[in-house]
């Protein structure tokens, strides 16, 4: 059966090609796909991308790859775990027939004391591709190949800013 909403958390430092997919995939699951976007405090080597800079880049590759029902929320930082939780509550309305995408731990174990259903990343795609933010974030830095594990809005956004001019 459709779920009703699909919900998947993301920090998204940088989105690749790999948060493309999972979105991809997951939106077939679901009447509704909401990605909650997690900010952090300050910009740092960890976090390079503003909240402002996160939601640019999803909503053009969302646009560039066609993709529909799709609601972005862009949570502010929170230290403590409860508040994030709260702003969950009343920012989004999961129900029980909401689906939770996270490979995170601590949401996984959150969530499912919930009651609500839970698939890792893994699960829905079968396999990853072998690239995560830290990943891609080391590659810049070290000047090697790195565009083919972009998304198409973040290719779009750091062309932008002229920040792939080599």
């Amino acid at each position: 059966t459709m779920n009703d909403i699909i919900f998947l958390p993301m920090r998204l430092q940088p989105m690749h090609i790999g948060h493309l997919e999972l979105i991809s995939e997951a939106s077939k699951l679901g009447k509704k796909t909401v990605i909650l976007i997690f900010n952090s405090k300050t910009r740092d080597k960890n976090n390079p991308l503003l909240e402002s800079e996160k939601i640019k880049i999803l909503k053009k590759t969302i646009e560039l790859e066609k993709l529909s029902n799709i609601q972005i929320i862009s949570m502010p930082y929170f230290e403590n775990s409860n508040q994030r939780f709260e702003f969950v509550n009343n920012n989004i309305k999961l129900t029980k027939n909401s689906l939770v995408i996270s490979g995170n731990d601590f949401i996984i174990n959150s969530f499912s004391k919930l009651g609500y259903k839970i698939n890792t990343p893994e699960e829905i795609l079968g396999e990853l591709i072998d690239i995560t933010g830290t990943k891609l974030r080391d590659l810049i830095k070290q000047e090697k190949q790195f565009r083919h594990h972009l998304s198409s809005g973040t290719l779009h956004y750091l062309e932008e800013l002229n920040f792939l001019n080599n």
